[in-house]
């Protein structure tokens, strides 16, 4: 049995998960079709090689709790800054009713 060991780059961010919390429970069907949207448009620039949208859920007794979503941008430029087209929408997400919180990973010190 060999071992294969994965080499972790962390001197570039490969992907930005952005948190997208509705401001408004009841407005989250429209939300969620419009960031499916804005995602598909996302991916097909020249900035982002994938986009993913997660359901945040958790058990509930009523049924599953809504939680937001979370998008995965796979980043084609992992080393260069975020694109116009992610700092558009996170713009757009804010106006359209979203509380979005950007994850990103980044480089400890050597």
């Amino acid at each position: 049995m060999g071992t294969d060991a994965h080499a972790v780059d962390t001197d570039r961010m490969d992907s930005i998960l952005i948190y997208c919390r509705p401001r408004a429970n009841g407005r989250a069907y429209t939300l969620r079709a419009w960031l499916e949207q804005q995602a598909a448009e996302l991916s097909a620039g020249p900035d982002v090689a994938r986009t993913t949208v997660v359901d945040l859920t958790t058990p509930s007794t009523g049924g599953p709790r809504e939680h937001g979503w979370l998008l995965d941008c796979e980043l084609l430029d992992a080393a260069g800054p975020p694109s116009d087209a992610l700092r558009e929408l996170l713009t757009d997400m804010r106006l359209v009713g979203f509380d979005p919180t950007v994850f990103t990973a980044q480089p400890g010190p050597a």
